[in-house]
């Protein structure tokens, strides 16, 4: 039986909506139902209205450029609708200046790149720039040949998972589920724009939450110890455990806390994240000694402009405050 040119072309569009409506069935955030384009990311010939695409010869799996750079056309900073995640500064001189203002002295929740993460290494954000296959730090996930993409960590056309992460990352052979209104909470009064959906003080974590675990989908070797004398940092844990630093941590004053500015002229910083046990987001951002630390305690997702993705000052940076992190719970500084 022969296939005419107009029922193939039938055929591909049928089976288009198809995953169209099932995407929008199964996706909870963005990239889903009336928000999903195929012809943003997609072009069915290598080439468009005079437009050529690698050459005239396509790129695999009908795009019109490699994951990341296409995810970048719209979250650079030049589309408002979009979230930024492309700094102004550089690998030598980062920075955390966004295209939208955020209120909070901690920005952006899930961080940011710099503006050469696509050709220069940066230690101080998950790697967009290798020429090679890269190994996750403390892991044994390995990437693509071409290194670290966006599309490792999300899922285009939309996944059940809070910001569209994939459900099961890196080597993990399972679903891990992370949720909005179960493992994350959003201020319901500050969603209307980009600087209250995405700012780091408008987001709030349960606990226990399954973060860290889908950290560990590539992290794998940093699973934490969960008694003393811990090996490795421990996570799930109550800072009211941790030798003193429970009635530290609940006052937020001394060591480790201070001024509004994070790497600023004076020893302290505002309060790092935390998780706490809620169902709504006051009652997970409430602070208090049974509040838990996690990944996002420390690091932020995408990057920083702070090596490691740290909150803030690495050692390395030689700031007045590579210590106050570690002393907001530890409470070791004079």
């Amino acid at each position: 039986m022969s296939i005419t040119p107009k029922a193939l072309l039938s055929l591909f569009v049928l089976v288009g909506l198809v995953l169209v409506v099932g995407g929008a069935a199964v996706a909870a955030n963005y990239h889903s139902g009336a928000d999903l384009h195929c012809s943003d990311c997609h072009v069915m010939h290598g080439s468009y209205n005079g437009t050529t695409y690698n050459g005239g010869s396509g790129f695999d799996n009908l795009l019109k450029g490699s994951a990341t750079s296409l995810c970048l056309v719209c979250h650079d900073g030049t589309d408002a609708t979009a979230p930024d995640v492309i700094a102004s500064g550089t690998a030598a001189s980062p920075n955390d200046t966004l295209s939208v203002a955020y209120a909070s002295p901690w920005k952006s929740s899930g961080g940011y790149f710099q503006s050469d993460a696509t050709t220069v290494v940066n230690n101080a954000a998950h790697d967009l720039y290798a020429t090679s296959a890269l190994t996750a730090t403390h892991g044994t996930w390995t990437s693509g040949s071409s290194g670290i993409v966006c599309t490792d960590c999300h899922g285009p056309h939309g996944t059940t998972n809070y910001r569209n992460l994939l459900l099961q990352p890196g080597t993990a052979s399972a679903d891990i589920n992370v949720t909005e209104s179960a493992d994350v909470y959003i201020d319901s009064t500050q969603t209307g724009t980009l600087a209250g959906k995405y700012n780091h003080a408008t987001i709030g974590y349960n606990a226990p939450n399954d973060v860290k675990e889908w950290c560990l989908g590539c992290h794998t070797n940093t699973a934490s110890d969960t008694a003393s004398p811990w090996a490795k940092h421990p996570q799930d844990v109550e800072v009211s455990t941790l030798d003193d630093s429970g009635s530290h941590w609940d006052t937020g004053t001394g060591a480790g806390f201070g001024d509004s500015t994070v790497g600023g002229g004076s020893s302290g910083i505002p309060r790092i994240r935390f998780a706490e046990s809620g169902t709504t987001f006051a009652e997970v951002t409430t602070d208090g000694t049974t509040n838990e630390v996690f990944c996002l305690t420390c690091h932020k997702p995408h990057g920083s402009k702070y090596d490691s993705t740290l909150l803030w000052p690495h050692y390395t940076d030689g700031n007045v405050d590579q210590t106050s992190g570690c002393d907001q719970c530890h409470n070791k500084g004079a």
